[in-house]
């Protein structure tokens, strides 16, 4: 590649500023060491699948123009890591063999390959069995390419988690790169200040509780490049400020435009200082021990607002991540049931290797973000099918061993209970292979042939006493028999936990409905335990727990955030749920809805809300099952659409500082505290739940995860009050929207170019709203409030216990 007249003065440029910065200082510093990292996947949630420039043809071509220009630079090494799953395995070596070939031979000569993970994924909300495979596999696979792998990771899209530290190092990956850099594409730079050596050189990174370490690699990208006005001005102010040797660690996407342009502009005269070596970061670490230790405590990404908002808060995320829960559930339910009596299905092993294998896939970051608020046409339509693909062979793993396993369960069953009146019982198996120990719902859908059962009748029995159950959705006959219906009861099953309970029915239409007596009726709603109180307008503006309260004001503020406006329902109305009730004093539930609507040109757009709350006898929360539709607004209006409520909690929380409590698929709950205001907060992965704390008390939201799930479900809206307090709102199953985080470049010597730049070219950098426009979302939460800071074990217990709700097998008779 020549450099045009303009490109060669700007070189000169660069290495006279780079001088004189040194003269300057007239410091006798070591040296700086440079690496450029190469993060290749043509897997894209922008672009297609085609293998031109609409496509990965893109990264074939500028991946070539950078290799074309080191040709003439041999001192400078890369640092490369590939999702091996498309790039690596198909699309290199079937659309670009040359390239293929070439990177390879570079690799043999003195570039270094290091981990991504086999599939791209969003590694911190993998489960350990998901997590390992993704590091083994792409072990194998860069073994079997290359012949070497150096032991360090560039986590897709910085995504990182505390538990993961033991991970890695348990699967031999010693040290991880994290962008520090002064943008709104970074990781950690927010969370540590780092200063002198340690911007530029290996740290320890300790888990919080310090019972585990590997290192960590401060990293930087084009964005600071820009800050300091070119590589070899930033080589000389590192020289200037950091005593002793540095590591400029440059990585960013092998796609990346701006690759052959910093390299044409800016590697001469970066070549020129006496003080500069290149080399790769693994050949850095090889001779320079860290300087120093760090803690995060925040789950990592490289999306907006620092978090997770880019890929964890559209309606397609949270679709997609539904699936991948339930072939999880599926999976390990159908697992439970083979170990369970030791049953042998050849036939089920492989449906469930093909269901891991294809949810392997489906966990590919681009099938979440980084784009938004839309993913390519292409990458929708791959993420649905692989969706599809997770739900249909786990599904059917766990139908064929369910009904391998029937003689085992009609001799486990036993007789069934003697009824107080005419009819006949059938049996459920009822176990739990995963959650903890702790109340949860269990959900039977019936149907009956007319005549044969009245709604009285129909009762739930174990070890020959009855269990307090209530019905739902009941559809009737015409004569009054029950046509279809759902039985409800809680259980308290922990992991391996099972129990055989009995449904019975009766054709007698005189029996009457049991009440239990577990929530009595009155105002309101109150189980002993929680209680809610509504206001004139029907919005519930009071949770209380053994007195104490935890809301503010209105507990919910529901809606969207269109054209810089708040819209939302001004009231909520009664309304019939869909489906009779029989609640048998088992719950107490309200139905409460809402309707607003925005304008766009002349046309009117509706929006709705549709609440259920309820309180169940013995379960110290309050569930929320809503339905929600959003303004089906286009063009130009849906792009105005910024952020989206469905519920809005406001809990009644409020501290100079709030801490944020979550727990990962690795069963590690862990926490961050928030000590100043931002629009919009999300590094709290979510295996089930999220929770908030002002240090006196705290609220947990727990998603049902069989109806809707996410794996940062939760982001936070953080504002500071009059009297200097912070204070939060809860947005599950939404999106807020507003201004970036402060990145300070000036701090560590930068201009802050980077931030502008980013902030108005970075295709991220949008709001999710308007993804929601036109859809419909529906979801069921229980609501925890606790005393104290820290969740207890029985909180977190019952959180998961609802997330993961008992499975069921219905026995056949004989």
């Amino acid at each position: 590649m020549k450099p045009t007249t303009r490109a060669a003065g700007s070189k000169a440029f660069g290495g006279v500023f780079a001088l004189f910065l040194l003269l300057a200082c007239g410091c006798d510093q070591g040296k700086v060491y440079v690496s450029f990292g190469q993060h290749v996947d043509f897997y894209h949630s922008y672009r297609g699948d085609s293998p031109d420039e609409t496509g990965f043809g893109h990264d074939i071509d500028v991946i070539t123009q950078t290799l074309d220009y080191l040709e003439a630079h041999p001192r400078v090494k890369l640092s490369w890591e590939f999702d091996s799953w498309q790039s690596l395995e198909q699309r290199l070596p079937i659309y670009a063999p040359e390239l293929y070939e070439r990177i390879r031979r570079r690799v043999a000569e003195k570039d270094e390959v290091r981990f991504m993970s086999w599939n791209g994924g969003v590694v911190s909300a993998e489960t350990p069995e998901e997590f390992t495979a993704s590091i083994q596999w792409q072990r194998d696979s860069l073994v079997s390419i290359f012949g070497k792998v150096q032991n360090g990771v560039y986590p897709q899209e910085m995504m990182h988690t505390p538990s993961l530290i033991r991970a890695y190092r348990e699967l031999g990956v010693e040290w991880v790169s994290l962008f520090y850099s002064a943008s709104p594409f970074t990781a950690f730079r927010n969370e540590v200040l780092l200063e002198g050596r340690e911007l530029y050189n290996p740290l320890w990174l300790e888990t919080p509780e310090g019972d585990a370490r590997m290192v960590v690699v401060p990293t930087y990208h084009h964005a600071d490049v820009a800050d300091f006005l070119g590589l070899a001005t930033w080589a000389a102010q590192i020289r200037s400020s950091v005593p002793g040797d540095a590591l400029l660690f440059i990585a960013f996407d092998a796609d990346s435009s701006t690759w052959p342009l910093v390299l044409e502009l800016m590697l001469p005269a970066l070549e020129n200082l006496p003080f500069v070596e290149f080399c790769t970061p693994g050949e850095y670490l090889a001779t320079h021990e860290p300087v120093g230790t760090i803690v995060l405590r925040r789950d990592q990404a490289d999306g907006a607002f620092d978090g997770y908002s880019s890929w964890a808060e559209k309606p397609i995320n949270h679709e997609i991540w539904t699936a991948v829960e339930t072939s999880r559930l599926n999976q390990d339910r159908a697992r439970f049931l083979l170990s369970r009596f030791y049953l042998r299905l050849p036939d089920v092993d492989s449906l469930l290797d093909q269901n891991f294998r294809w949810r392997m896939q489906t966990l590919k970051t681009t099938h979440f973000g980084l784009a938004t608020p839309d993913l390519h046409p292409d990458r929708l339509a791959a993420a649905r099918n692989h969706a599809d693909q997770i739900r249909t062979l786990s599904g059917q793993a766990l139908a064929r061993t369910q009904e391998a396993c029937q003689p085992h369960l009609k001799a486990l069953a036993g007789r069934p209970p003697a009824l107080p009146f005419p009819g006949s019982a059938r049996a459920y198996y009822v176990y739990q292979p995963r959650s903890r120990d702790g109340l949860s719902r269990v959900r039977i859908p019936l149907s009956f042939g007319q005549g044969e059962t009245y709604s009285g009748g129909i009762r739930v029995y174990q070890n020959r006493r009855e269990v307090p159950s209530a019905l739902e959705n009941l559809e009737t006959y015409p004569d009054g028999s029950v046509q279809k219906v759902t039985v409800v009861f809680l259980a308290d099953l922990g992991p391996g936990a099972e129990g055989i309970y009995w449904i019975s029915r009766s054709s007698n239409p005189r029996i009457p409905e049991p009440n239990y007596g577990q929530v009595p009726a009155g105002a309101g709603l109150d189980n002993g335990l929680v209680s809610v109180r509504f206001d004139e307008n029907n919005w519930p503006v009071s949770l209380t727990r053994a007195g104490t309260e935890f809301a503010s004001g209105k507990l919910l503020a529901p809606g969207i955030t269109y054209r810089g406006q708040n819209l939302g329902p001004q009231s909520l109305s009664s309304c019939e749920p869909e489906g009779t009730i029989r609640a048998r004093g088992l719950f107490r539930e309200v139905c409460l809805e809402g309707f607003y609507s925005a304008l766009c040109g002349g046309d009117v757009f509706p929006g709705s809300v549709r609440y259920r709350l309820r309180v169940y006898g013995g379960l110290p929360g309050l569930e929320i099952e809503s339905q929600v539709s959003y303004p089906a607004l286009e063009g130009e209006c849906r792009t105005d659409l910024t952020e989206a409520a469905p519920l809005g909690i406001l809990p009644g929380l409020a501290a100079e500082r709030l801490t944020v409590w979550k727990q990962n698929a690795f069963g590690y709950m862990g926490s961050y505290d928030v000590l100043e205001p931002q629009d919009s907060l999300n590094n709290h992965v979510t295996e089930s739940w999220a929770g908030l704390s002002d240090g006196s008390k705290g609220l947990m939201v727990v998603c049902d995860a069989e109806r809707l799930a996410g794996l940062a479900f939760c982001p936070m809206k953080i504002r500071r009050q009059e009297d200097g307090r912070l204070a939060a709102s809860l947005n599950p199953f939404g999106a807020y929207w507003g201004r970036q985080p402060d990145h300070d470049a000036r701090r560590t010597g930068g201009l802050g170019l980077g931030e502008i730049l980013t902030v108005l070219l970075g295709e991220h950098v949008r709001p999710s709203g308007p993804a929601y426009a036109g859809t419909r979302s529906d979801f069921s939460l229980l609501l925890i409030p606790y005393r104290g800071d820290r969740p207890s074990e029985a909180e977190r217990n019952l959180a998961d216990a609802y997330s993961y709700p008992p499975a069921w097998v219905a026995i056949e008779p004989g």
